[in-house]
């Protein structure tokens, strides 16, 4: 039983993932970076919902021709930086949560 009531709770989690985009639709993915010059990074994706970050970061871009929004407090408040493809090697200051947008599959 405790086993069935673990995979439960998984599948739940993993179908509800992606649930703010439409099925025709996939969250935007932004690689957000602890260090300067784009280093130190890993892939975030948050389905146009506002999503913190554990600690702040100093640089970023997106993955694909759409622009992600990383903001310099949680919640998604504060002074905000657009994040392109191209992206920043620096922030203006440590970003603390980010949203992306949902995107057309390809």
């Amino acid at each position: 039983m405790h086993f069935s009531l673990l995979a439960l709770t998984v599948a739940i989690a993993a179908s509800t993932a992606n649930a703010t985009c439409p099925r025709s639709e996939s969250p935007g993915m932004l690689q957000i970076c602890k260090d300067n010059g784009k280093k130190n990074c890993h892939r975030v994706s948050s389905g146009n919902a506002c999503r913190n970050l554990d600690d702040g970061y100093s640089s970023g871009y997106s993955w694909g021709d759409y622009s992600c929004t990383v903001y310099q407090s949680r919640n998604c408040h504060g002074e905000y930086i657009s994040v392109d493809h191209d992206g920043w090697d620096h922030f203006k200051y440590k970003v603390y949560s980010y949203k992306c947008p949902c995107v057309e599959k390809e």
